[in-house]
This record gives C-alpha cells, sequence and structure tokens, in this order.
C-alpha cells in the first residue's frame, strides 16, 4: 500500500452514512497517537453548516469575516467561509507537523483509500479510484466471510479484520 501523495501522507476512510468510518477514524488516531504519530484529520460534513454559538469568533466569522482563529488553551481552531480539500491538505501539511493525514469520507478525491464493509455493503464503492483496502469489523466478518473474500479477492484489494492490522500496515508505510 502506497499512501504518499506529492509530500503528504493520507490515507481515505470511506462508506456511506453510518457506516462506522468516524469509529474506525477515532480508533486509528488512537493507537497512532499511543506510538508517537502525530494525525491530522479532514472530515467531509456536506449536509451539516457551521453552527453559530454566540461566541465572539462565531460572531466575527457569521458577520462576514473570510476566516477567524480562535486560541484556546489546549488547541487552536481555524474556521474558512470556503476552503477546498487540496487547500485543506496543504494548510495542514505548512502548518502541523502532522505525519499522517486521514480524509473521512470524500469518495470521489483520487487518494490512497479504505473502505468500511457493513452488512449492507453498496458494491459501488469497489468501483471507486485509489481503493487500496477493505476494513470488514470481525462480526460482519464472521457473517459475510464468503462475500467478503470474494470482493476481495476479485478486485485485489487488501483485507482488514482489526485496527491493528491497518495500524501496522500504516507504521510499515511512514517509515518510508
Amino acid at each position: 500500500m502506497n499512501i504518499s501523495v506529492e509530500r503528504q501522507r493520507i490515507i481515505q476512510i470511506v462508506g456511506f452514512s453510518n457506516t462506522g468510518k468516524t469509529t474506525l477514524v477515532t480508533s486509528i488516531i488512537r493507537k497512532l497517537s499511543e506510538k508517537k504519530i502525530k494525525v491530522s484529520t479532514i472530515k467531509s460534513a456536506p449536509t451539516h453548516q457551521i453552527v453559530d454559538h454566540g461566541k465572539d469568533s462565531d460572531k466575527n466569522f457569521f458577520s462576514g469575516a473570510i476566516s477567524t482563529a480562535v486560541l484556546f488553551s489546549n488547541g487552536t481552531q481555524i474556521t474558512f467561509n470556503e476552503l477546498s480539500l487540496e487547500k485543506t491538505i496543504k494548510l495542514i501539511g505548512d502548518y502541523s507537523d502532522s505525519e499522517l493525514i486521514i480524509i473521512e469520507g470524500f469518495k470521489k478525491r483520487n487518494f490512497p483509500k479504505i473502505i468500511v464493509w457493513t452488512k449492507d455493503i453498496d458494491l459501488s464503492l469497489f468501483n471507486l479510484d485509489n481503493v487500496v483496502g477493505v476494513y470488514c469489523p470481525k462480526n460482519i466478518y464472521r457473517e459475510n466471510r464468503t462475500d467478503v473474500e470474494l470482493f476481495v479477492e476479485k478486485y485485489g484489494f487488501d483485507l482488514f479484520i482489526s485496527v491493528e492490522q491497518i495500524i501496522k500496515i500504516l507504521l510499515e508505510e511512514l517509515k518510508h
């Protein structure tokens, strides 16, 4: 699996809504962070909007500022009114010391991606560009083993049935 894209290390986690993408992403982040790997994430949320909570930074943004930044005691939050995925990746690359960017969603983008297999898998996911693997949680794998193995073999993808397997591959990639 090659996760190098230009000068960044990027992996996408893709699937449809309510398939466990965020659960997988947070598990990967937790395990890599325990190993002192610096991880950044970008999440696609096309059906959501930035919410005005009435805070000063929200007032600035909703008054028309094209970007706002808030420096908290435990981190910095930057909001832009429009920023493409590519510019977001560049921003993270330029201003953080992240070793890996995990992109959740953005199915149609051409970054190395892992499909999250669920009980009701949509087979159109297997036609996406740059799929490098399929993650199928153990309980779903046990119930659908024949189908999972058939598709993985047909398309030549790596099969992951545990987060630890993904971590192992990512750590190997990050060494290069």
